[in-house]
């Protein structure tokens, strides 16, 4: 089996142009096209800070200078994982924008209707995006604050 891969704006363009062809185009306004996912397939940052153990206890019966490695590791860890699901999330925001194309494109027959169309769903990925970042930076810090704590109880007991 060949698979072809399309890029986004490409496919936004092929999806308009194959339902203008077959008729559909206008026929279907208030229509609105959404991503084939029930949900986000992403984790959210904040899911990958909940996940974490209790820094309390983790390695704290470890040698002081393994507990203390172990710790750093794992917030190491934490913050790969962190950015991993916001760029799973931003990804996200971007491939939806295919589907609000399409959206607008189908829904309005007025090129000025469609254009205002697309600068609403742009200007909603854009507080989407900020809003990924700033959750980002949270959770960031939550995996420093974890450090922090995980160290502060090596060799405690």
């Amino acid at each position: 089996m060949t698979r072809v891969f399309v890029s986004g704006r490409v496919l936004g363009v092929l999806l308009s142009a194959a339902l203008s062809l077959v008729g559909v185009s206008r026929a279907i306004a208030g229509t609105t096209f959404i991503s084939p996912f029930d949900g986000s397939p992403c984790a959210s940052p904040f899911d990958v800070i909940d996940d974490l153990n209790d820094p309390n206890f983790i390695y704290n019966n470890a040698p002081l200078k393994e507990c203390i490695a172990l710790c750093r590791k794992a917030a190491n860890d934490c913050r790969e994982q962190v950015r991993i699901a916001a760029g799973c999330e931003q990804s996200m925001v971007g491939n939806q924008a295919v589907y609000d194309a399409a959206t607008c494109d189908i829904q309005n027959s007025d090129a000025t209707a469609r254009r205002t169309c697309r600068v609403s769903h742009a200007l909603d990925r854009g507080t989407q995006r900020d809003s990924i970042r700033s959750d980002r930076d949270e959770a960031l810090a939550d995996c420093q604050m974890w450090l922090t704590t995980c160290v502060n109880t090596c060799g405690v007991l």
